[in-house]
């Protein structure tokens, strides 16, 4: 299911939508620093969701595209460093960031699925829950990722306080994009669903306590298939472009299948 969701976020470019919408927020501007940070931050949300591999193709683009600008612009000297340290933000961002839910990456799936049949107590199979992993993974994630950013900003300086032309390429691939299409709010529809029946019974066991008959009805009614089934049922459901559904079973053969099968 969630591999299904990853393709259709890619497809619709639901993912680039909300790249180019966090780079070119006022606050991130043309500083060298602040467009690292986000560059960087975004690049690890979007790898919490889908494979960090797709991840890193999408902003590896973008951020080749910001350096051939920044070179081609002509005004002012940007140090090479700099360079280095966005194309290495890519990789190592969108690594740190599949840390942060167990769908992340495909390991976090197989490394569940060791615990469940390793790990037991009073003779029953540790479940580790997607929001009892979130409560560790996003924490680690964030002093991971300022670590990160702190290491690369210190050693890839980009010699200037102000980046000419880079945020006006962005704006302008943005408005390329146009108004939301159909296909993405019918993937951001099913994403909030899978999302919000994923986190619900984590939040409803700190809330009730894990003896309460809400969460014990979401234990037993909504294991994590469920919303993973529902999340991926909607794609095929919810309308896309030219009164096709978001998600066409073609569209989904093409996801990583190897990998569900290891």
């Amino acid at each position: 299911g969630s591999f299904m969701l990853a393709r259709a976020i890619e497809l619709h470019q639901l993912d680039r939508r909300l790249a180019l919408s966090v780079l070119t927020l006022k606050a991130v501007g043309g500083s060298p620093s602040r467009l690292l940070f986000a560059f960087g931050a975004v690049t690890a949300f979007i790898s919490a969701w889908i494979s960090n591999t797709a991840t890193t193709a999408m902003m590896f683009a973008i951020g080749l595209s910001i350096l051939k600008v920044l070179r081609d612009d002509g005004r002012g000297s940007i140090d090479p460093r700099f360079a280095t340290g966005l194309m290495l933000m890519t990789s190592f961002s969108a690594s740190i960031g599949g840390l942060a839910t167990p769908i992340g990456t495909p390991p976090n799936v197989i490394g569940l699925n060791f615990i469940r049949q390793n790990i037991s107590e009073n003779g029953v199979p540790v479940e580790i829950t997607f929001f009892e992993w979130c409560l560790l993974g996003v924490p680690v994630v964030l002093l991971l990722y300022l670590f990160l950013f702190a290491y690369l900003n210190w050693f890839c300086p980009a010699g200037v306080r102000e980046l000419a032309g880079g945020r006006e390429y962005l704006q302008r691939q943005r408005a390329e994009l146009g108004p939301w299409t159909r296909g993405q709010l019918s993937t951001l529809i099913a994403f909030s669903v899978m999302v919000v029946l994923w986190v619900a019974p984590g939040v409803i066991a700190l809330g009730l306590g894990e003896k309460s008959a809400a969460y014990q009805w979401c234990k037993t009614s909504l294991p994590e298939a469920v919303p993973a089934l529902i999340g991926a049922g909607l794609l095929f459901l919810l309308p896309g472009e030219k009164g096709r559904a978001v998600l066409t079973w073609p569209e989904a053969m093409q996801i990583d299948w190897g990998v569900v099968l290891l």
